[in-house]
């Protein structure tokens, strides 16, 4: 053993020694405290939902988020659910076949009838206005059910003449060939949707199930909430599955390194108290999972034996060295223990510097990993110093594996094959080092912002499935919103301001990203034709009391023309707001902003006379990318700065502190530069790993700058064989504590939200990078600025 673990007779006891002598002494009851402590505040878990919705990644008081909920409290909630209809081959007439216009009528009606869902519109029971044989003709497309009984093939030939001469119907509930049709679920915009969407979406499938598949209807759902409840249920499973395997990683490993089966539970019990203090945090907190709070468990388990495995290797290290268990637990262990107590701060400061970013669910992932981090530590020293002093450290035959010398066993091997490298060839791993500082940097700058929703699901996931075919079989589908107001304070119902937004609408369906587009104006126009008498004469009145008459005479006569109009207006009798609704995909964020950018060219035109803003879901969705940037810098950054100066604290060296980042902002800097090259955008998931990776990469670091510093205080005149002390002490911990990580972060290559698994993928490619940087890189740092200064 290095004569620096030993103490100087007359020194002072260290403060780690001290301490480990308090957790000794008081073990039974900081044991018993922890453990109340942590199953009392873990009860509040049971209460953690899955929640993926567009909310979740945005903070309170977000101007955008803000602009959102004023539009749904104006014109309700835009999570429309589309269920798009394809009749069985043997209906002849497609979607106008009368059984199957019966059976959309029964499952339309007894959707409206849910108590969450505010209108449904369909080809069988949206409102029309039409003119046959010259007279007004107002009321559902097809006979309402009940009394009516089935729709005859005569009332279904109506429906076919009603839909063919309203244009209002073109594109929104049929398409282009009668093979599929549209059922538009609205649901209740309530302060408590977020927690009511799965019961919404379960209880409108319960209904298509019953009234549409069961008698041979092909039929898909889509929609954003639909997207949404995918993502939560991918979710749910990958959180199942990943604490699953890294329980059963965590418990294999621990026997692999210990070979005990104390160890084996004693690391399983500190992990579990510390992931089950944190879930019951996010519970306290009315936090549910989502796809990036998901992994949290994962993360602590991973990093949680880490330290275990410092604090037995150095009880190891005392018992070769000849020392009583008493000696062993105030030298070596308390000495691993400062790098242990350090590295527990700089993981802290690696993920609270997310609590930050303009983004909900990564400063949430932000400050709970924090307090469960800071709970682990609290388990490893309150449980691993105690059973160290009762139960020892490794097995005989582990240990005597552990204490054969480092050249005899593979990973000492490795390590002392990778120091002899450093050694004689310092300056070329310093200049292939700068070399892959610099290919990093050319590909960080190709790197690319975006966030894609339903790209984060398998593409033969049932969400996808769908979504592909309602595309294929119908056109753009997802509403895509924008609210127009007046100028100069004029009401929406003025000819002129009407008929600026018709030419807008027209305008935004010469866009190839964008299919039909509908508002108010289309409500006005057919009114108008059917009530001129003259199919020719589809246009807006002259006047502003004619357009106020129509409407009041043939919408305002019923509960549902009256729906369709507040559906539209943000006040029935002197509206100053509409909303008009395009149709498009549901792409990528920066293809949205894109589009919105030229439909934006294409309002131009019109904008003396209305202002058009893109509002709802998809504008917010856009605004995503923004915040991923944001999060990114400002995490990063903050991380890397905090990281450092507690490194400098800790090896009381402004010089040893910026040496030790060297090892550790390369392999950041490489995964960044990898995605660059590869294509691999920043988003909601990605964002993380430089934040994340600088702060768990640097623990092997502190403890091999620790100890380093501690030999060459015994040999300050030999860089050399201080380093070779140092590998020979703290090579294989740090071997071990980064395989663990590979194990624990490689469960995730098994997500299924893709996100999640590029997170795995990287994080697994970055610690391997670390850990060769940390074998290589900082010896070599180490010997060439130590000896520029003795010369």
């Amino acid at each position: 053993m290095s004569a620096p673990l030993e103490r100087a007779a007359g020194e002072r006891e260290p403060w780690a020694a001290r301490l480990v002598g308090v957790l000794h002494r008081r073990a039974v009851a900081l044991i018993a405290l922890l453990v109340l402590a942590s199953v009392g505040v873990g009860a509040f878990a049971v209460s953690i939902g899955v929640d993926n919705s567009l909310k979740v990644w945005f903070v309170e008081g977000d101007p955008a988020l803000k602009a959102y909920d004023e539009y749904k409290a104006t014109f309700g909630n835009d999570e429309t659910i589309v269920i798009a209809v394809v009749p069985p081959a043997s209906a002849a007439d497609g979607i106008y076949d009368p059984a199957y216009l019966t059976r959309v009528r029964a499952a339309a009606q007894a959707i409206e009838a849910l108590p969450t869902v505010r209108r449904v519109q369909s080809i069988a029971t949206s409102l029309h206005s039409t003119d046959e044989d010259g007279e007004l003709v107002v009321g559902p497309l097809a006979p309402e059910g009940g009394g009516a009984g089935p729709i005859t093939a005569e009332q279904a030939a109506a429906v076919k003449r009603r839909i063919a001469a309203d244009p209002q119907f073109a594109g929104v509930l049929v398409g282009d060939t009668p093979r599929v049709s549209i059922i538009l679920v609205e649901p209740r915009s309530t302060p408590t949707y977020e927690q009511e969407r799965k019961q919404v979406i379960d209880a409108v499938t319960a209904v298509v199930n019953r009234e549409l598949r069961a008698h041979g209807d092909r039929v898909h759902l889509g929609g954003i909430g639909v997207v949404y409840e995918g993502l939560n249920q991918a979710a749910l499973r990958d959180t199942g599955i990943f604490v699953t395997l890294s329980y059963l990683i965590l418990l294999g490993g621990l026997w692999v390194i210990f070979r005990r089966l104390i160890w084996v539970a004693m690391g399983a019990a500190i992990v579990t108290v510390a992931v089950l203090a944190t879930m019951g945090l996010a519970g306290l907190a009315g936090r549910d999972l989502n796809m990036v709070t998901g992994i949290i468990p994962t993360l602590i388990m991973t990093i949680g034996i880490l330290d275990l495995v410092h604090l037995v290797d150095a009880y190891d290290e005392g018992v070769a060295a000849g020392l009583t268990r008493e000696r062993i637990l105030r030298t070596t262990v308390a000495v691993t223990i400062v790098p242990c107590i350090v590295n527990s701060f700089t993981d802290v400061v690696g993920f609270a510097s997310f609590v930050g970013a303009p983004v909900g669910a990564i400063r949430d992932l932000g400050w709970l990993v924090s307090a469960g981090l800071m709970i682990l530590l609290l388990a490893v020293l309150v449980i691993g110093v105690p059973a160290l002093a009762r139960f020892g450290g490794r097995s005989r035959t582990a240990a005597e594996a552990a204490a054969r010398p480092a050249d005899k066993g593979l990973i000492g091997r490795f390590v002392l094959s990778l120091l002899g490298v450093a050694t004689r060839h310092r300056v070329a791993v310093l200049a292939a080092a700068a070399v892959l500082f610099g290919v990093s940097a050319w590909g960080m700058s190709r790197l690319t912002v975006d966030t894609y929703t339903i790209g984060f699901l398998p593409e033969d996931h049932p969400v996808r499935v769908d979504d592909a075919a309602i595309e294929r079989e119908f056109g753009p589908y997802i509403p895509l919103e924008f609210v127009v107001t007046p100028a100069g304070g004029g009401t929406v119902l003025e000819p002129s301001s009407l008929a600026a937004i018709d030419r807008v609408e027209r305008a935004f369906e010469t866009h190839p990203e964008v299919g039909r587009v509908t508002g108010i104006p289309e409500i006005v126009k057919q009114v108008f034709k059917v009530y001129s008498g003259d199919a020719a004469d589809y246009r807006i009145p002259d006047k502003r009391e004619g357009v106020v008459q129509l409407l009041d005479t043939v919408y305002g006569q019923s509960k549902d023309g009256e729906d369709n109009l507040n559906a539209l207006l943000d006040d029935r009798a002197e509206p100053r707001q509409t909303h008009i609704t395009a149709r498009s995909g549901l792409p990528s964020a920066n293809t949205i902003a894109r589009t919105l950018r030229e439909l934006d060219t294409l309002a131009e035109p019109e904008a003396r006379a209305v202002d058009v803003q893109p509002s709802g879901y998809l504008p917010l969705y856009v605004r995503i990318t923004q915040n991923i940037t944001d999060a990114q810098i400002s995490s990063a950054s903050t991380a890397f700065l905090l990281v450092t100066l507690i490194m400098m604290i800790l090896l009381r060296s402004v010089k040893l502190g910026l040496l030790s980042m060297v090892p550790n902002l390369l392999p950041a800097m490489m995964t960044l530069g990898l995605m660059g090259f590869l294509g691999v955008p920043l988003d909601l998931a990605t964002v993380l790993i430089a934040g994340i990776v600088l702060g768990i990469s640097v623990n092997d670091t502190s403890h091999i700058m620790f100890r380093y510093r501690h030999e060459l205080a015994a040999s300050p005149g030999d860089p050399e064989g201080a380093l070779r002390r140092m590998m020979i002490g703290t090579g294989r911990p740090v071997v071990m504590a980064s395989l663990t990580i590979l194990a624990g972060f490689g469960v995730l290559l098994g997500a299924s939200v893709k996100s999640v698994f590029y997170f795995g993928a990287l994080t697994t490619m970055t610690t391997v990078c670390a850990l060769i940087a940390d074998l290589l890189v900082t010896p070599a740092l180490i010997l060439v600025t130590t000896r520029r200064r003795a010369a």
